[in-house]
């Protein structure tokens, strides 16, 4: 007896205590809604962090090393005041183009390409020449 009254009070509170239709978690939202208290960030097209990168990458590739902090902000600024033009590139570039670090590593790079695949017996003659054991 007492379990067939346990066993109908859990079907009353099943039955009675079910999940209802009540409004929904997801709303529709259409292009036109406009969303209080959520403005847009400000964006200009070109990240700081896009032009950052691209200063490095210049650096990494013309001079073989990374800039410091102050060329990396005299770079960044150079392309900035020039709205990120070609000209304002072009410049960069150029003033890279124009330190003796260029110069150095474009020596070691061509060098090392010059002399890739040579072998070494091909210099004995000369060595033997110059007095070099």
């Amino acid at each position: 007896m007492k379990t067939l009254l346990l066993f109908s009070a859990c079907l009353y509170l099943f039955f009675t205590t079910a999940c209802r239709k009540e409004e929904p978690v997801v709303k529709k939202v259409y292009m036109d809604t406009v969303i209080t208290g959520n403005p847009s960030p400000p964006f200009h097209g070109v990240t700081t962090i896009q032009v950052q990168n691209y200063v490095n990458k210049l650096y990494i590739d013309l001079l073989g090393r990374e800039p410091v902090e102050t060329e990396m902000t005299e770079g960044v600024n150079t392309l900035k005041s020039g709205s990120l033009s070609e000209a304002s590139r072009l410049m960069l570039v150029r003033s890279l183009f124009e330190q003796d670090e260029y110069f150095q590593r474009l020596f070691v790079i061509t060098s090392d390409k010059m002399l890739e695949g040579v072998d070494s017996s091909s210099f004995q003659p000369e060595m033997r020449c110059s007095g070099l054991p």
